[in-house]
C-alpha cells in the first residue's frame, strides 16, 4: 500500500519501504495570522455568493455551486499558500556478496586424513552426514573410506552442491551474489539471478527461488592455476566494486598464497573500507609435511677434498616424530642423518662426505616421503657439483723474501691442491736453478705464458718494476679470461701505489 501511494505521488519505490515521517509546510511566504484572515476571506466571500444567489435555484443545485465556488477559491487560496508535504520514506537495499574461490593448483592436493574431525568435516561437505548434528555423528568405515583422500577441489565442488547445506541459494536469497575464481588472476563467474529479479525479492514480490542446479559452473571448476594470490585478489574485488553496497567477501582457498601481496595486508585494506571477510577453509585442521627446502655446498670441489653441505629442512605438523635424511652423490649414498622434530618451524642439518673421483655429479638430500603427507614432492632438492683433480696454478709476485712472502709459499706449497711459481725482483736468478725450485728466473713476458694460472698473488712490489705490457697483460688476464688477481701490499708501496 505504501509502495502504491508513493507510486500516485510520483515517486519511486525499490524494494521493501515504509512512511516513517510525515510534515507539511507552507510555502508562500504568509504568516499565520495572514492565513486566518485569507480564510475567513474565503468563507465569506463564500457565503455573500451563497446568499445572492437567485431564489428559483433549487436548494440542490444552489449547494452545489456553492460547493464548487467554495473549492475554487480554497484553491486559489492553496497555490498562493504553496503547501509542501515532506515525507522520510524507509527501506532496505540488496546489498552484494563476493564470493572468492580458490582454483590455484594446490587446491589438486589430497589431503591426508587422519583426524577423526577432519573424516567428519569431509563427510559433511560430502552429504554424507547431516550438517545440523555437527561433528558428534559417527562415521561407518565405508564412509571413511570414501572421504579419506578427496582432492580439494572436489571437496569444494561437493560442498557447494550440498543440498543439505544449500549454501549458494540462502546467500542469494538475502543478498546480490558475484561469484570469481582466483589463482594467478581474478575471472568472474555467471550470475544466476538478474538485477530485476534481485529488486523483486527486494521489493518482497514474488522471485523464482534458486536452485543448486542453476549455478553450472561449479561442475566446471579447475584447480590449475600455477600460483595462490590471495591478497591480489581481494584488492582487485575491492577495486571493481568501489561505491557499490557490498556486504562481505566469503573467500573459499586453501590457504596455500605463495604470490602477490600479503593477504594480512589486503585484509587491513578490508578492515579499513568496512567490508567484513568470511573465510572457509578448504583442507585439514594440521596438515603434516616434510620441506626439504635448500641445499647449500660448493659448486667446485677437488677429489678427495671432505664437502660440507648444509641443509634446510622445514616441517609441519611431525611434532614428536623422527625421520631420516639421505644425502645422495651421484646416485650413491655418501651419508645420512636421523632427524628429530620437535615442532612447526625449521632446522638446518650439516652433513660432509668426500667424492672419491673428478667429473659433474648431482648431489641430492631426501627424506622418504611418509604416508600422511599432505604434499610429498617436496621432499628432496638437488645440486650440481663439479668434482676436479687439476691443481690452481698460483704465481706469487713479491720484491723481497718479507715475512709475508714466506708464509704465503709455506702455506700453498703444502696445499696439495696448488701447483705455485714463485718470482722475486730482488732474488738471484740461481735460485731458480735448483731441484724441484718453485721460483721462476723471469716473469711471464708473454700472454700465453701469464695466462696459464688461475691466480696471481702480488706483494710489496714497486710498479716501477713492472713494464706497461705486464700490468696490461695482468688486466686483461682477470678483465677477459676470469682469472684472479690478489694484492698483499706492504709498508714500503702500499696498496694505491699500482691503479689503472
Amino acid at each position: 500500500m505504501t509502495a502504491l501511494f508513493l507510486r500516485l505521488l510520483g515517486t519511486r519505490a525499490d524494494g521493501a519501504v515504509e512512511i516513517s515521517k510525515a510534515s507539511l509546510s507552507l510555502q508562500g511566504g504568509l504568516s499565520g495570522g495572514w492565513v486566518f484572515l485569507a480564510l475567513l476571506a474565503v468563507a465569506a466571500l463564500a457565503w455573500w455568493m451563497y446568499r445572492t444567489t437567485p431564489r428559483d435555484v433549487s436548494r440542490a443545485r444552489k449547494y452545489a455551486l456553492s460547493a464548487l465556488r467554495l473549492l475554487f477559491l480554497v484553491m486559489i487560496l492553496l497555490l498562493t499558500l504553496r503547501p509542501v508535504l515532506a515525507l522520510t520514506v524507509e527501506g532496505s537495499i540488496r546489498r552484494l556478496v563476493v564470493m572468492l574461490l580458490d582454483t590455484s593448483a594446490s587446491m589438486q592436493i589430497k589431503d591426508p586424513r587422519i583426524d577423526l574431525n577432519d573424516k567428519r568435516r569431509a563427510a559433511i561437505g560430502k552429504n554424507l552426514l547431516d550438517p545440523e548434528k555437527g561433528l558428534a555423528q559417527s562415521l561407518d568405515r565405508g564412509e571413511a573410506k570414501e572421504i579419506e583422500q578427496i582432492a580439494r577441489i572436489d571437496l569444494l565442488k561437493s560442498v557447494l552442491k550440498n543440498p543439505k547445506l544449500n549454501l549458494l541459494p540462502r546467500l542469494e536469497q538475502e543478498f546480490d551474489l558475484d561469484p570469481f575464481v582466483f589463482g594467478q588472476g581474478l575471472a568472474e563467474l555467471p550470475r544466476v539471478t538478474s538485477a530485476e529479479t534481485n529488486a523483486l525479492a527486494a521489493a518482497g514480490l514474488a522471485a523464482k527461488k534458486v536452485s543448486i542446479e542453476q549455478y553450472t559452473w561449479i561442475d566446471g571448476l579447475e584447480a590449475n592455476s600455477p600460483v595462490t594470490a590471495i591478497g591480489d585478489a581481494l584488492r582487485e574485488v575491492i577495486n571493481r566494486k568501489r561505491g557499490q553496497p557490498l556486504g562481505g567477501i566469503v573467500l573459499v582457498t586453501d590457504g596455500a598464497n605463495n604470490s602477490g601481496s600479503l593477504p594480512r595486508e589486503a585484509a587491513a585494506l578490508l578492515r579499513q573500507e568496512g567490508v567484513p571477510l568470511y573465510l572457509y577453509g578448504i583442507g585439514i585442521t594440521s596438515p603434516r609435511d616434510i620441506i626439504v627446502s635448500h641445499v647449500f655446498a660448493p659448486e667446485v670441489s677437488f677429489v678427495e677434498d671432505e664437502v660440507p653441505v648444509t641443509v634446510r629442512i622445514r616441517a609441519q605438523g611431525m611434532s614428536g616424530q623422527t625421520s631420516r635424511l639421505t644425502l645422495k652423490f651421484a646416485d650413491r649414498v655418501v651419508a645420512e642423518k636421523e632427524i628429530a622434530f620437535a615442532s612447526d618451524g625449521e632446522q638446518v642439518v650439516a652433513l660432509k662426505f668426500t667424492p672419491p673421483a673428478p667429473g659433474e655429479f648431482q648431489l641430492e638430500a631426501s627424506i622418504a616421503p611418509r604416508p600422511d603427507e599432505a604434499v610429498q614432492d617436496n621432499n628432496s632438492r638437488a645440486q650440481q657439483l663439479k668434482v676436479i683433480e687439476t691443481k690452481i696454478k698460483a704465481l706469487l709476485i713479491d720484491q723481497s723474501p718479507r715475512w709475508e712472502f714466506r708464509y704465503l709459499q709455506a702455506m700453498l706449497l703444502r696445499d696439495r691442491r696448488v701447483d705455485l711459481k714463485c718470482f722475486l725482483l730482488d732474488g738471484a736468478p740461481t735460485i731458480a736453478r735448483g731441484t724441484n725450485s718453485p721460483y721462476l728466473e723471469q716473469l711471464p713476458a708473454r700472454k700465453d705464458d701469464l695466462f696459464k694460472y688461475d691466480l696471481v698473488i702480488l706483494g710489496d712490489v714497486d710498479p716501477r718494476r713492472l713494464s706497461a705490457v705486464q700490468m696490461e697483460n695482468l688486466a686483461e688476464l682477470v678483465s677477459r679470461f676470469g682469472g684472479a688477481f690478489v694484492m698483499v701490499a706492504g709498508k714500503r708501496r702500499p696498496v694505491d701505489g699500482i691503479h689503472g
